[in-house]
């Protein structure tokens, strides 16, 4: 592989881009900054229980709350964030 990858589907991607990081084939700050974007996926704005009977109008921030999006890329990929950190960690 040269460069840096269009197109990161697998864990094992991931690991690549930092293979590539630390053999000087990409900035390690471009390797970091992919690791930060995968791990900001994870979680996502949700509706409170109390407030689903509010009209979308009348809903503040404060209605939502933070949590695990199940679906999110790193979710999928089963990456936790001590995974990510090591990675980084190792750049």
């Amino acid at each position: 592989m040269k460069g840096f990858p269009k197109i990161l589907q697998t864990k094992e991607d991931y690991y690549n881009v930092v293979q590539l990081a630390k053999r000087g084939d990409i900035s390690r700050e471009d390797a970091a900054r992919t690791l930060d974007n995968l791990s900001l996926t994870r979680e996502s704005f949700y509706l409170r229980e109390v407030s689903a009977g509010k009209p979308p109008e009348e809903q503040t921030q404060d209605d939502y709350e933070k949590r695990v999006d199940p679906n999110s890329q790193m979710e999928r990929l089963m990456f936790t964030a001590e995974e990510i950190n090591k990675l980084k960690e190792g750049l």
